[in-house]
């Protein structure tokens, strides 16, 4: 793979590199570029927002939060649109679906190697009319929705996200070419191959962003991966949310009968020697009080 010099982190440029573009991420690149800093923010998934917009409902007021992390001073460098559909500073770039792969310098001259990996479709070509999705052949669990719906091998990572273009799951597509055929502005190329870019900057941040528990490994814990009705709470919030796999309505979503009871089990997967977490998630207690109101909301409306 050839490598090529990044754009915008030239030399004696105040520059940082932001690893991770979840909530931290992005917090941490705005910050920097209201103080004058050219930032490069980078993530190894397609689409920026991290587990935060996975969640409809948020703290305070159940409200999307996403916006409150704009700057409060200087708001006119930042974006109008919504930060759920995309972020835009006059200082930061993005570069999702990339990885750093070498670090070597010293503070104030790191030279980071980037990988760039190919989305398999030209996002300055792709006009979102969704006809590739239509005739791919292949269909697979939806990560966004956690396994709770499905999509294919051709899709958008985040419903809402900004450019509306798709990319291409390499993993699981078969490279059978109806894709490439139905598009109409040819953005859809299945041989591209990932790109490498070197770039230097004054600073790294690590914002690797948070991990789930997964009880699926240990069996038959409280019935999760044995009975369907058992769901963890990201998956709660993606069924209560507009855009899940329900559209919001408050039913079961492997056989779509109505919930009539619903119980939240607490503490899975923390305050267990057995897994070497002997300490407090200090988060389930606030989300699960927060679905509970969202449910009886939604059961009585």
């Amino acid at each position: 793979m050839a490598v090529k010099e990044g754009p915008r982190m030239g030399k004696g440029e105040p520059s940082v590199l932001v690893v991770g573009a979840g909530v931290g991420g992005i917090r941490a690149a705005l910050d920097l570029a209201e103080m004058g800093y050219r930032v490069l923010l980078i993530d190894s998934s397609p689409a920026i927002g991290g587990i935060l917009s996975q969640l409809d409902y948020q703290f305070p007021n159940n409200h999307c939060g996403m916006c409150r992390m704009l700057p409060i001073i200087g708001r006119e460098s930042a974006s109008e649109f919504c930060m759920r559909k995309a972020l835009f500073h006059d200082n930061i770039e993005i570069l999702p679906f990339t990885e750093m792969k070498a670090v070597s310098g010293e503070p104030g001259a790191f030279q980071v190697l980037l990988v760039r990996k190919a989305r398999q479709v030209d996002t300055e070509r792709c006009i979102g009319c969704g006809k590739c999705v239509e005739v791919c052949p292949v269909t697979v669990p939806d990560e966004f929705n956690l396994g709770l719906s499905f999509r294919k091998a051709v899709y958008r990572p985040v419903p809402q996200n900004l450019p509306n273009t798709y990319l291409i799951d390499r993993d699981h597509c078969t490279k059978c070419g109806q894709c490439m055929l139905q598009c109409p502005t040819q953005a859809i190329d299945l041989f591209l191959i990932d790109s490498q870019v070197s770039v230097e900057v004054g600073a790294i941040i690590l914002a690797g962003g948070s991990g789930l528990f997964d009880p699926a490994p240990f069996q038959d814990l409280y019935g999760y991966g044995t009975n369907p009705h058992v769901v963890t709470s990201l998956q709660f919030e993606r069924i209560l949310s507009s855009l899940g796999p329900t559209e919001g309505r408050l039913i079961r979503p492997a056989d779509g009968k109505p919930l009539e009871k619903v119980a939240w089990l607490q503490c899975v997967g923390s305050r267990n020697l057995h897994l070497g977490r002997d300490f407090c998630s200090s988060v389930c207690c606030m989300f699960a009080l927060k679905e509970a109101v969202l449910v009886r909301e939604a059961s009585l409306g």
